[in-house]
């Protein structure tokens, strides 16, 4: 998929920012198939949109990719990537309103850009250990990563920042019982954040929780407890 086009000309003469048309076009695309039992699934786009205001252009571009796959009669593996960076200016607020289009901060809009990039790995085991009991192992990996920098050599960095959140899960659901379906599992979390604006933290979660549902027709019943150990630093 293809999409490309152009900005009008602005209404009022004073408005103006160049003489040259604003554009924006972008390339989006995608494929998937099977090998055998094996899943594959991926995607991609790229984006650039000049814009329409000074200091509010955009470079985008993402990946997807999902791989699912049967280890064995009773086992089923599934992993999935996702991939995000983006390139800005920082164009947060008009000047006045005879500069709708030109930022309040001018030397920062346009001579600074904001990068963002976003990257997550997730993959999951799904095992049949009865006809009535069934384990899902979740794990994944979240990192982000912001700075605001200088489009001119020699010019001061901006505030940078960087987080990852790692996550592991267990979580049986199970139909023992007739009429009591059972759903219970355990979790830990550890995050990660190294930042200008907010220095460095560390944090750490252990959660457990189970939920019960009985039907009592025409009716269900939901019953669940969770409880949760955080700490952050010292606290």
């Amino acid at each position: 998929s293809v999409n490309a086009g152009m900005y009008d000309k602005v209404k009022y003469s004073e408005w103006k920012i160049t003489d040259e048309s604003r554009k924006f076009v972008s390339l989006e695309g995608g494929a998937s198939s099977t090998l055998h039992e094996t899943g594959f699934l991926g995607s991609f786009a790229l984006r650039r949109n000049e814009g329409y205001r000074l200091g509010d252009d955009s470079y985008k571009s993402s990946a997807f990719a999902k791989l699912t796959t049967p280890f064995s009669e009773y086992d089923r593996f599934e992993t999935s990537l996702l991939f995000a960076n983006e390139n800005h200016g920082g164009f947060l607020s008009w000047k006045d309103l005879n500069h709708a289009l030109t930022p309040s901060d001018s030397l920062g809009a346009v001579n600074g850009r904001i990068h963002s990039l976003k990257a997550n790995v997730q993959s999951t085991l799904q095992s049949i250990l009865s006809d009535h009991v069934i384990l899902t192992s979740p794990a994944s990996v979240l990192y982000t990563n912001f700075s605001t920098d200088p489009s001119k050599t020699g010019d001061p960095q901006g505030p940078h920042s960087n987080a990852t959140n790692y996550n592991l899960q267990f979580e049986s659901n199970s139909d023992l019982l007739e009429s009591l379906y059972l759903t219970t599992g355990i979790l830990g979390l550890y995050q990660s954040v190294n930042s200008d604006l907010f220095q460095s933290h560390h944090g750490i979660t252990l959660g457990v929780f189970v939920q019960g549902e009985y039907r009592l027709a025409p009716c269900i019943f939901t019953l669940g407890l969770r409880g949760d150990l955080n700490k952050y630093d010292d606290s």
